[in-house]
């Protein structure tokens, strides 16, 4: 099984990037060869440790601290797996890992029968059943969290809630920038979902939530995009900042004050340093949780948007399920555990099956359908109201407030910014 891990460190080798893959699923005690194990210690010191942009096998020897260690590098580097599936071969060197374990521990227990006379035997099974539970939930990686006796979850309220009383406020999470929707929502929480038909303005309303975060509250934010040219992103979030219509910058029409709004929307942003945003290369669920990680590690990113579910690429396993709500529910899941485990926010945008007709959406509409409201904090629905003339936001669906309400938004669309009508 040690080719396994071989390949790992291969893939890591030929594409840096993976690294984050890689740490996102296993741990130093996953690898069985120490040679391996030592280049997998390596690399993370590298490139997330120390941040570096790339190795190499010449800056790796240096690092790595075992005999003929060049000659075995470059047969790790020449193995030449497909990087396109690291996953299986993280998997399969997972999966090796809990049998050493299972046999470390039905080993150890055969042993210990020997000496059940002198011990207390209920005692001894209990250590025995939480001994093998976590083993099972060390290759269960979607069991993120612990359960807390009342002791520890006592004295954890006692903290958390002394942290609320010394320091009251509106909102908990980072603000949307919308003054209404943070006072009913109380800020963003772990998963957060907007859904819009098409045309609607979801992806706008997602950046110009994304740039509020970022500029406003100088919160890193990464923006996941899969649709979307990027230049045409980038440039969206400096119409909007500029309030200079995206046409004019991208036809060179501007008056020279708005060009000069222009230069000062990007002199902003580059000042700041706080908004990430990707290209719409083809990522699956794979590539974008080691992208979170990857930007929670070297940039500290603190709110990840992905805009949207419906274009991440499919994986192996996506082909199997063959349902669309089944996929979607595991997407949905799968980044919320990356984002809880990473103690930051995640807003995901989803599409409604229908094209925009005036009316109302409803939860049965939604792509993927309830799985996404099932597990989502927040829910809510973006459409265009023919009768009243503006868009509605619906949150249909909130854990730490009063649902439905409507809010009313103007959408400027030659500057990509919606603006709420209500205030208080």
């Amino acid at each position: 099984m040690s080719n396994y891990e071989r390949e790992v460190l291969s893939c890591i080798l030929i594409d840096n990037r993976l690294i984050y893959q890689a740490v996102a699923k296993l741990s130093d005690r996953d690898f069985e060869d120490c040679r391996n194990l030592c280049i997998f210690r390596g690399l993370k010191k590298i490139l997330i440790e120390e941040k570096c942009d790339s190795v190499d096998i010449g800056i790796l020897r240096n690092i790595v601290n075992f005999e003929d260690s060049h000659t075995y590098l470059v047969e790790v580097f020449n193995s030449l797996p497909t990087s396109a599936n690291i996953q299986s071969y993280i998997q399969k060197v997972k999966e090796h890992s809990i049998r050493r374990a299972l046999h470390r521990h039905f080993f150890a227990s055969s042993e210990e029968i020997k000496q059940l006379g002198k011990v207390n035997f209920k005692e001894w099974l209990n250590n025995k059943e939480a001994e093998f539970t976590g083993i099972l939930n060390d290759f269960r990686k979607d069991v993120v969290k612990d359960s807390f006796n009342p002791k520890v979850y006592t004295k954890r309220m006692r903290l958390l809630y002394q942290q609320y009383r010394d320091d009251p406020r509106d909102c908990r999470g980072p603000k949307t920038g919308f003054m209404v929707l943070d006072k009913m929502m109380g800020g963003l929480r772990l998963l957060n979902i907007l859904a819009g038909t098409t045309g609607a303005g979801k992806s706008t309303f997602a950046l110009n939530i994304a740039v509020n975060i970022s500029i406003q509250q100088e919160i890193p934010v990464l923006y996941v995009n899969y649709e979307m040219d990027a230049d045409d992103l980038q440039r969206r979030v400096v119409s909007s900042l500029s309030q200079v219509d995206s046409n004019k910058i991208m036809y060179g029409r501007c008056s020279s004050e708005q060009w000069a709004a222009v230069d000062a929307a990007i002199d902003l942003i580059e000042k700041m340093g706080t908004l990430h945003i990707t290209d719409n290369e083809g990522k699956n669920i794979d590539d974008t949780i080691a992208l979170i990680h990857y930007y929670v590690q070297r940039y500290g990113v603190k709110v990840v948007f992905i805009d949207y579910i419906g274009e991440i690429e499919n994986d192996s396993l996506a082909y199997k399920e063959k349902m669309e709500y089944l996929t979607y529910g595991r997407y949905v899941q799968t980044l919320k555990n990356a984002c809880s485990s990473l103690g930051i926010h995640c807003f995901l945008v989803a599409q409604f099956n229908r094209q925009g007709d005036g009316k109302s959406p409803k939860r049965s509409d939604i792509q993927g359908s309830w799985k996404l409201i099932q597990k989502a904090d927040v829910f809510m629905a973006l459409h265009y109201d023919d009768k009243e003339k503006q868009h509605n936001l619906i949150i249909q669906k909130q854990r730490h407030g009063n649902y439905p309400y409507t809010l009313g938004f103007n959408f400027r669309k030659p500057i990509h910014r919606f603006e709420e009508i209500q205030t208080f």
